[in-house]
């Protein structure tokens, strides 16, 4: 897009100026904000890689099928379960930094919270476009992890 600014020099004269912000600085500055969208929305808690990961007896297992998710090796869905401290939300946010990495769009709610935004929804049905736009945002996301 193109703007002619009008400026007045010193001297009085007159001087069209032409000022033209180049597309590619223009695409790249819409990349650059979609890009930090996506990690804002992602939602994941910092420093749960799976670099960052410390194996517990007994979860070995778990670590290979998150990475194996993670990279596309198994079916599309994947359920962790364990007793706490096992390192289940440590591994979903691996497997969403991961995704990010690889530029796929990614959501990390804790359950609870996921679950309150439904029943939220449900509880104040006035307009019924509010679930139909609250599952859609949910679904947009090409890595949903609870």
């Amino acid at each position: 897009m193109q703007e002619y600014l009008r400026q007045h020099d010193p001297d009085g004269r007159r001087q069209l100026l032409l000022h033209a912000m180049c597309k590619c600085q223009t695409l790249e500055t819409q990349r650059a904000r979609d890009e930090a969208m996506r990690y804002s929305q992602a939602n994941l808690p910092h420093g749960r890689t799976f670099e960052s990961y410390q194996s517990r007896p007994g979860a070995e297992d778990a670590l290979a099928a998150a990475r194996g998710f993670a990279e596309g090796l198994l079916p599309a869905c994947l359920v962790l379960t364990g007793q706490t401290g096992t390192g289940k939300s440590h591994l979903l946010a691996a497997i969403g930094w991961y995704a990010l990495g690889r530029g796929q769009s990614v959501r990390y709610e804790v359950a609870g919270e996921f679950l309150d935004r439904l029943r939220h929804s449900f509880a104040h049905r006035e307009n019924e476009e509010d679930l139909y736009e609250l599952t859609a945002w949910y679904q947009h996301h090409s890595v949903l992890l609870l």
